[in-house]
């Protein structure tokens, strides 16, 4: 009984927080905010998962300014989500994060970092929604925290 209840006090004890490599990797700014890009009719459904998943990690998002503007300087961040034309569709899912040098996002822009994951599991419906999220949640693991100065 004795040796049950030190394993068990050992296991416990254990499991208590660590850091994870993104709490390491952050980036300092004065306002965390980043423009969210116009999302075509595959990521719609997704803008509130994707805002919410941004916001975790320190960053006020935005929509971009009428007439697709965006100011220069300004980081924005770019999503694209496309799904196989399987049964059981893939979903393939790109971020982009990038600064502006202009009024409109062009191809110019200096990209500071990009991702691209593709998801064929878990298969619980074949729209493959529960897919794209979860590709979502794994373009952004690697993105760094944000702390405002």
């Amino acid at each position: 009984m004795r040796f049950f209840i030190y394993i068990t006090f050992f296991i416990i004890s254990s499991n208590g927080y660590t850091q994870s490599q993104s709490d390491y990797f952050y980036v300092k700014k004065a306002n965390c905010e980043l423009r969210l890009s116009p999302l075509g009719k595959n990521e719609v459904q997704f803008k509130g998962h994707i805002k919410k998943l941004l916001s975790k990690k320190g960053y006020t998002v935005k929509d971009f300014i009428e007439n697709k503007r965006v100011l220069p300087g300004e980081d924005y961040i770019e999503f694209k989500i496309s799904k196989s034309d399987d049964f059981w569709k893939k979903c393939i899912s790109l971020f982009k994060y990038k600064t502006s040098e202009f009024n409109k996002p062009s191809i110019k822009d200096k990209i500071k970092y990009m991702h691209q994951t593709t998801r064929s599991l878990p298969r619980i419906t074949p729209s493959g929604n529960e897919r794209c999220t979860r590709s979502i949640k794994d373009l952004l693991v690697h993105l760094p925290q944000c702390i405002k100065n």
